[in-house]
């Protein structure tokens, strides 16, 4: 697990490293390489799209979901199978979602609300990775979602 996240680490330097050579100009910013939008679908429950720019896509063991608050957690989460594909960057196989995915996260907690952290990290097929996005959200607990 360590030596992954090492072979990611150097992989992600060297791609940002290369950026000079892409052209920035190429590349979009990751708010519009990757769309997030949430909508709750029951108490506790919400389902995040993110929309993934052609050219791009997002690594399924780079998604994290967490809550701040002590008296809340998250409880599942679903994700649909991804794609396989050999990754020269990490010289290693690796699960990515490209186009869109669909994540579905339940959180409990005492209150009336719960606040969301979404993480996610992605690449353009050029070879250069984006640090970690994140998003928050605040999830009702008892019906529509706030923020």
């Amino acid at each position: 697990m360590i030596a992954s996240k090492r072979r990611f680490v150097l992989a992600a330097a060297l791609a940002a490293f290369s950026v000079s050579a892409v052209g920035q100009a190429a590349l979009l910013p990751p708010e519009e390489a990757f769309r997030a939008s949430a909508r709750q679908v029951a108490p506790g429950v919400v389902e995040i799209a993110y929309t993934i720019a052609p050219g791009y896509y997002l690594y399924r063991e780079r998604f994290s979901f967490s809550t701040p608050e002590p008296t809340s957690r998250v409880e599942s989460v679903a994700m649909p199978d991804p794609r396989v594909k050999h990754d020269r960057a990490l010289d290693a196989q690796v699960a990515y979602y490209a186009q869109q995915v669909v994540v579905r996260v339940a959180v409990v907690g005492t209150g009336e609300s719960v606040q969301l952290i979404a993480k996610a990290q992605g690449c353009a097929e050029v070879g250069v990775c984006y640090p970690p996005l994140t998003r928050t959200y605040r999830v009702s607990l008892r019906g529509g979602m706030k923020g």
